[in-house]
């Protein structure tokens, strides 16, 4: 009498329990997978990876923090409050320009790629989750730009009605078609345009400091725009190579600052034939600098794009070699009892019909 007042069964979900039941049934299906789907590397291996990762971040702590009291110092120089402003900016820009990229980074689910056979059913329907949301996230991309769409509006209708209702095969099929074709294109013009912006900033900047920052944002800023135009991050392992690789082109451009490259060249070749022409060591070491950061910079996103697709070729093969055959009898089996309960109610309800006194007809 007192107790809970259960809810009654005809009365439809709200909107707010419908929104707690599907983030249940995520967070059960993200368990799920943690407990059925292992990676290929040991105990051991995981903790070196994260000893690795750890390694790397502090080391670009370390550094990043020795740029950031530089500059300040070379601005307080001029007038104190100028150095304040360079450091509050320069904390800012890693804010937005590295720790916010990295993080929208770690939200995004990497595919399921190393799988024995009796996990692969569960690291499919995974790699199907992942790669569904990762096209709605295109068809919503284009439906909210007038400019700047990579994809045709008839390829997005086709990916559409593949969303709707179509085979994992036909879904798989198309969307490595978009991923060799349309998002290909456009990931190789997110690292032209990194390059280019590489370039003209190494090249006109004269402090190694300047150097060093502004090619780990660009290099960050470039691997997460092309993670987003596939849809889905690089698994763990990938992610530290790409890491490793920012890291080094970073430490690249800081050394490469120091070095005078139209000096050897000139002492070598032509015994300075050439020092009467003026600014020319100035010009000469400053466009090397910048072709040899936009080269990395290039060599970077080409390997974020071979480990993306070459992953979700493994995650097709993955598909390919799965025989759930399991999960196709328990939805075979959910299917004829639900059918045997929906023949029962009929009966019943038409036994009931006819057990009902029909009343005598009025002349």
């Amino acid at each position: 009498m007192f107790g809970k007042k259960k809810r009654p069964e005809h009365r439809p979900l709200s909107l707010r329990e419908q929104k707690r039941r599907v983030a249940a049934m995520r967070r059960a299906r993200d368990r799920q997978y943690e407990l059925a789907v292992t990676d290929s590397y040991d105990a051991e291996k995981k903790k070196r990876i994260r000893l690795l990762l750890l390694t790397a971040c502090a080391l670009l702590a370390i550094v990043l923090c020795s740029c950031i009291v530089s500059l300040s110092r070379a601005a307080a120089g001029i007038h104190p409050w100028l150095g304040y402003a360079v450091c509050v900016l320069l904390i800012l820009l890693t804010i937005f320009c590295a720790v916010i990229p990295l993080l929208r980074l770690l939200v995004l689910k990497p595919l399921s790629v190393r799988a024995d056979a009796s996990q692969a059913p569960v690291a499919t329907r995974r790699n199907m989750y992942i790669l569904r949301r990762a096209a709605k996230n295109i068809i919503r991309y284009h439906n909210g730009r007038k400019s700047g769409r990579y994809v045709t509006p008839e390829r997005i209708g086709e990916l559409q009605r593949l969303l709707r209702g179509s085979s994992r095969g036909a879904f798989l099929d198309y969307m490595g078609d978009l991923y060799r074709n349309e998002i290909s294109k456009q990931a190789v013009e997110v690292t032209r345009t990194a390059c280019l912006r590489c370039f003209i900033t190494t090249a006109v900047s004269q402090n190694d400091k300047i150097d060093f920052l502004s090619t780990m944002f660009i290099n960050i800023s470039m691997v997460k725009q092309i993670v987003f135009t596939y849809g889905f991050r690089p698994t763990t392992s990938s992610l530290l190579k790409i890491f490793w690789t920012a890291l080094k082109n970073s430490i690249t451009a800081l050394c490469l600052e120091n070095m005078s490259v139209y000096s050897a060249l000139t002492n070598k070749l032509l015994k300075g034939a050439l020092d009467w022409v003026p600014l020319l060591d100035t010009v000469v070491d400053s466009a090397f600098q910048g072709a040899t950061n936009a080269l990395l910079t290039s060599l970077m996103g080409r390997k974020t794009r071979r480990l993306l697709f070459g992953e979700f070729e493994d995650a097709v093969d993955l598909n390919n070699n799965c025989i759930d055959d399991d999960l196709e009898a328990a939805v075979a089996e959910i299917a004829l009892l639900k059918q045997q309960k929906k023949e029962a109610e009929r009966a019943r309800k038409r036994e009931t019909a006819s057990d009902r006194p029909q009343e005598p007809s009025v002349p």
